[in-house]
């Protein structure tokens, strides 16, 4: 038995790393079994009587665990921790180990029971950047990085059966595992995901759907890894993402997914292959994800295909309305001409969810260029759904993975050095234009306050609760896909759960 922890962070949605992970150790003839939702079993304040002790008693119900896995996801549990801090400790000098989205002491009073029990941990996902500089071999024994699909096997073979496993011992005792590099070559037409009774999904579920894995553009400020990939080497075949389409609507009666891609329309053969499926299987299935929206200007096909595919809910990653930044990154469209569009594509869909998403720091960004973005969308209040404005992050060469203004700061006009704070895996940063990176951490909160203030009633709002008087049920986050309640969800799993192992 495997067991795997999860903790889905735009619940009651399910993220789809460690479900696709559990596919492919079941279909290689491994028991899994996968526990969502960690974070709720620590407080247990969404069942009837808190109960600090339930995943423990549950644990114990599961015999012969082989090893146990953590999948992380892009909230990273460091971004909490000064408040998840162990009791006494106040701002300790270095950061204790934490790869969950549990309280400190939690953590580690799971890592003990693992520990007590003789048992391998295994941590994987989008945070092990973090994982690799602050966990050392007493919480972590194995990192895995990059997409895991073939590498988890070659891990539990190393585990279970003392097999070779390609991987480096870093400075902390922990054996990290690239995948990307050395268990690569990965089949993208079998990478459908299937999910067990014991799962307890619901109908009506919003599921995650992998469309393609990296994207084409390589865009300077972008960290993601995968980026510039050739055409035709990264998208699932048409009929791999039909199976998990279908799988969904006959199982589950799903007909809302959100499509886990980098840029979706990065190519309209990705839109085309979704037009075919929803004909074939007249499954009205809309659906959610990242789109650039100056492909969609530049290709008028697309803009046609909106409708008919079920394409319902974007997040534009605009980044900027800044002609001279735009270009510097790779964004090099005329602004006043996206504006225009933006308004168009709003007029045509008047009904579908945009969410822009707003980069400050970028080459030629000053505090007035990003005044005068912000004022666009107060002025064009019925545009976008949601405007969400962040300050620009260069990492440090800690991190896996980084940005082309990462790699040659000086290259885009930055003067770099160390940030102060414990842990930190950012620069601070100063530009040509005297823009810095506290001055855009200033201003990105300053703007998000105005933009929340005139186009939401003054609430930190999201794409979903904009548009809340069309969704019946409840609604995501970040996609505002109609979803079953969270309460109930989450009430349904750990009760569901219980009965399960008879806890």
């Amino acid at each position: 038995m495997i067991v795997i922890f999860n903790d889905s962070p735009q619940y009651p949605n399910r993220s789809v790393g460690a479900y696709r992970i559990a596919t492919a150790l079941r279909r290689a003839g491994h028991e899994v079994e996968v526990i969502d939702f960690l974070s709720k079993w620590e407080t247990a304040k969404i069942i009837d009587t808190p109960d600090p002790d339930l995943l423990f008693r549950y644990l114990d119900k599961i015999p012969n665990v082989e090893w146990w896995g953590f999948s992380g996801k892009f909230k990273e549990a460091f971004q909490k921790l000064r408040l998840n801090q162990a009791p006494g400790q106040g701002n300790q000098a270095e950061y204790e180990g934490h790869y969950t989205l549990l309280s400190m002491d939690f953590e580690n009073r799971l890592v003990n029971y693992i520990r007590n029990r003789k048992g391998t941990i295994v941590v994987g996902g989008p945070t092990t950047d973090s994982v690799k500089q602050y966990c050392d071999s007493r919480k972590v024994d194995i990192l895995c990085e990059g997409y895991a699909d073939m590498g988890v096997l070659a891990i539990h073979n190393h585990i279970t059966k003392g097999e070779e496993l390609k991987f480096e011992l870093n400075d902390k005792g922990v054996k990290v595992v690239d995948c990307d590099i050395h268990y690569k070559d990965i089949d993208l037409n079998t990478i459908d995901t299937e999910y067990a009774d014991n799962d307890f999904l619901l109908e009506n579920d919003v599921f995650p759907i992998e469309i393609a894995r990296g994207c084409i553009f390589h865009c300077a400020f972008c960290s993601f890894g995968h980026l510039g990939k050739k055409p035709g080497t990264y998208i699932r075949s048409k009929e791999s993402i039909k199976k998990d389409i279908v799988d969904r609507y006959t199982k589950y009666k799903s007909t809302k997914f959100l499509f886990v891609d980098d840029t979706f329309n990065d190519t309209i053969d990705k839109m085309q292959i979704i037009k075919e499926i929803r004909e074939e299987t007249g499954i009205p299935f809309e659906f959610w994800s990242y789109a650039r929206l100056d492909l969609l200007r530049a290709n008028p096909d697309m803009v046609d295909m909106i409708g008919e595919i079920g394409w319902t809910s974007f997040t534009f990653g605009i980044e900027t309305f800044n002609k001279a930044s735009g270009k510097a990154v790779g964004k090099g469209a005329n602004p006043e001409k996206l504006k225009e569009f933006l308004i168009n594509l709003r007029e045509r869909y008047p009904t579908h969810l945009f969410q822009v998403n707003i980069i400050i720091g970028l080459p030629a960004d000053t505090e007035e260029s990003a005044r005068e973005t912000t004022q666009w969308f107060i002025d064009n209040p019925t545009v976008t759904s949601n405007v969400r404005i962040r300050e620009l992050n260069i990492h440090t060469s800690k991190k896996r993975n980084v940005s082309r203004i990462a790699q040659d700061p000086a290259k885009f006009g930055y003067q770099v050095k160390p940030s102060l704070g414990v842990g930190n895996s950012v620069v601070y940063w100063v530009t040509e234009t005297g823009l810095s990176l506290t001055k855009a951490e200033q201003i990105s909160r300053q703007m998000q306050d105005l933009i929340n203030a005139h186009l939401n009633g003054g609430k930190t709002m999201n794409p979903a609760t904009a548009m809340h008087e069309r969704l019946v049920v409840d609604y995501d986050d970040e996609t505002g896909m109609m979803t079953n309640t969270k309460a109930d969800v989450v009430r349904h799993y750990l009760r569901s759960k219980r009965r399960y192992r008879g806890v």
